[in-house]
């Protein structure tokens, strides 16, 4: 196939992603770095899958129509985010007097941070493996989770403004090598991690200056990141065997892990390995192509909204609701609206981009990720706004939630329980720790009588 249309669709990615993160940047004053984390996420897994495919040695090109036919629906979900966060989403926030102002400057409870930081661990590490049997508590927790996020966020933010610069860089250095590292020891998997690490780099380059050190920053990150990935992947099946033995040790769990770390593969653009182990997984144009073959094609047909209406049936708790028709996660879609059977127990997330196509084709996805765009920028400016006040539980109460729209590879279904269940345990966080951490807004008043 001729690269020519591919590599049209990755400039318009490179300008389109510039133009955003320039404008963003331009109003930190009020942002927290969620717009730019959502379309790096898109890069994550269509943008780097489609780079591949210029590259005139790599060899996968019986796919490659696939892959431009997926890509040109992922531009249009780019574009559309773009849209939303930098003219529908100001807008809606001038319109409506969103977000709604803070009244005074407030002075932090440090250790909130540190409390949010344990409820994520704690969720992680002891309740996740429980939730799974009461109902609704899997969103919650998973959700919960996502709080360990929110308190290393603050505690980078508390630790710069401070000029603690040593205690920055240890923290910065535990969020972007220890999360992907747990999620790996705990569960076998590398995503849930680096994701969380790579919203954390984003909210850091949202105030830390100068702004070229986090540009120089990010490239060295990203490419220790992908060289990570490259070496997790060839030794994927070991770590999971191991980690998902039930009475594994923590020890054995590290064996493997230490095994990966010191046989490091460093990424090689010209290692067909490297190539095929970022195609397999971070790519999710060749599945949005085939999608777009499969509606083409006649084999089925547009489940027009369908898929929509469950995201928002699945807002209403399985605690209310005992016999909710449907489940959280992407089931059986991929292979309903690809045709392509995967093997039993493989787990193939549909992702945003797939989703909102199967519903209303292109138009579909450009609206879709329009309506994603305008709410992160309204989620990421209050979130901004609150944590520049000091007022740092109302920055968990939009923060959190928008963490939840970056499931770029997820369902709408996921999306939309995960962004509910975030207001739900930032709600129950805040309000079990607000009487003994409340922020201090006034100064106490003396209790002696004043004298005439």
């Amino acid at each position: 196939m001729d690269s020519a249309w591919l590599t049209a669709w990755l400039w318009m990615w490179v300008g389109t992603t510039v133009l955003t993160v320039h404008f963003r940047m331009r109003q930190q004053a009020t942002g927290s770095g969620l717009v730019v984390a959502y379309l790096l996420n898109l890069w994550a897994v269509h943008g780097l899958g489609a780079f591949l495919y210029v590259l005139p040695w790599w060899r996968a090109m019986d796919v490659a129509g696939l892959v431009e036919s997926g890509f040109r629906q992922a531009t249009a979900g780019l574009v559309g985010a773009a849209i939303g966060s930098l003219v529908v989403g100001p807008f809606v926030m001038t319109a409506f007097r969103l977000p709604p102002p803070v009244v005074g400057a407030r002075h932090p409870e440090p250790r909130l941070a540190m409390l949010y930081v344990l409820i994520g661990i704690v969720c992680y590490l002891v309740l996740l493996p429980l939730a799974s049997r009461i109902p609704s508590a899997t969103a919650l927790v998973a959700s919960g989770w996502q709080l360990l996020v929110v308190g290393l966020a603050l505690m980078l933010w508390k630790a710069w403004h401070d000029r603690r610069y040593t205690a920055f860089k240890i923290i910065l250095l535990i969020a972007l090598g220890g999360l992907p590292l747990l999620t790996v020891a705990h569960a076998g998997f590398l995503g849930y991690g680096s994701s969380a690490a790579l919203t954390l780099l984003v909210f850091t380059a949202a105030f830390v200056r100068p702004r070229w050190k986090m540009l120089v920053a990010g490239a060295v990150l990203g490419y220790l990141g992908l060289s990570y990935y490259v070496t997790y992947m060839r030794d994927r099946g070991e770590i999971r065997a191991v980690v998902w033995e039930a009475q594994a040790t923590v020890a054995e769990r590290a064996v493997p892990i230490w095994r990966t770390l010191t046989d490091w593969e460093w990424l090689d653009l010209r290692n067909e390995d490297h190539l095929q182990r970022i195609d397999e997984r971070l790519n999710q144009n060749f599945l949005v192509g085939a999608a777009v073959q499969y509606l083409e094609t006649g084999m089925t047909m547009f489940v027009r909204g369908a898929t929509i209406r469950d995201a928002f049936l699945a807002i209403i708790p399985r605690a209310l609701w005992p016999e909710k028709p449907l489940a959280a996660g992407s089931g059986y879609l991929v292979s309903d609206y690809t045709g392509i059977a995967f093997a039993e127990g493989t787990s193939v997330g549909i992702g945003q981009i797939m989703e909102f196509y199967v519903n209303f084709g292109t138009v579909g996805v450009m609206v879709g990720c329009l309506i994603v765009g305008t709410l992160l920028s309204i989620f990421d400016s209050a979130a901004g706004q609150r944590l520049r006040m000091g007022d740092w539980q109302g920055f968990s109460y939009w923060y959190l939630p928008g963490i939840g729209l970056l499931n770029v590879g997820g369902s709408l279904t996921e999306t939309s329980a995960s962004v509910a269940a975030a207001f739900v345990t930032a709600y129950l966080a805040n309000r079990y720790l607000l009487r003994r951490f409340r922020s201090r807004e006034t100064p106490p008043a003396s209790d002696s009588p004043s004298r005439a």
